[in-house]
């Protein structure tokens, strides 16, 4: 969570856009701060941030997990017409996993991260969204299950997206080998299966798009 800078005031919106502006080798659309320090307690004045020129609000790794707030801040951000992006994943179903649970985590003995890490958090996030009215964007899912909860969302006529890295499309849980660090990542890579649905909810368009959003 360290590495991602705190956007919780306008002046900082503006030095951001204003640099983006002088290089001018790519569009920078910056996000606010969903709660003050990335603390997930206090939130931020998100009327201020959107008029310096955000277009949405994310706590980034970070789970707010008050439910209260989040649903505070869900609308909060449904007034000001802003996107919350959202990191899916319950931090207490994570601890200190570092591999999917499953076959590989099993063979090689490493502390692992469930599929309900991810599941339990978009099924809370869902629920919110759908009593707030807000629009909200899923960043970086990794597993069948919370793909088809997306799609049903969007069925149901909630206003969420969800994208994928580029990996998450390409490798699974099988290429760790033998302790291979490289391939330690989070959310972490999952199964031949959950590789197959999340390609196909891409065709489909239930994702709406590919991410580089690393993190190792």
């Amino acid at each position: 969570p360290d590495t991602f800078p705190v956007i919780d005031t306008p002046a900082m919106v503006h030095m951001i856009r204003q640099r983006a502006a002088q290089l001018g080798r790519s569009s920078v659309h910056p996000l606010g701060a969903l709660t003050v320090g990335l603390d997930g307690n206090e939130l931020t004045n998100m009327a201020a941030l959107k008029e310096a020129g955000c277009v949405g609000v994310s706590n980034a790794l970070r789970p707010v997990e008050n439910t209260l707030v989040m649903r505070r801040a869900m609308q909060y951000a449904a007034t000001f017409d802003l996107t919350v992006f959202i990191h899916a994943h319950d931090p207490w179903l994570q601890g200190n996993g570092c591999v999917h649970e499953g076959e590989i985590s099993t063979r090689l003995g490493l502390p692992a991260i469930p599929d309900a890490a991810e599941i339990v958090a978009v099924a809370r996030e869902l629920a919110l969204v759908e009593t707030t009215g807000v629009r909200a964007h899923f960043c970086q899912l990794s597993n069948a299950r919370s793909v088809a909860m997306i799609a049903d969302a969007q069925q149901r006529g909630l206003a969420v997206t969800a994208d994928v890295t580029a990996h998450h499309l390409h490798l699974t849980e099988h290429d760790i080998g033998m302790f291979d660090t490289q391939y330690h990542v989070l959310p972490p890579l999952r199964s031949r299966d959950d590789r197959q649905a999340l390609r196909q909810a891409l065709a489909r368009g239930s994702i709406c798009a590919v991410c580089s959003d690393h993190q190792p």
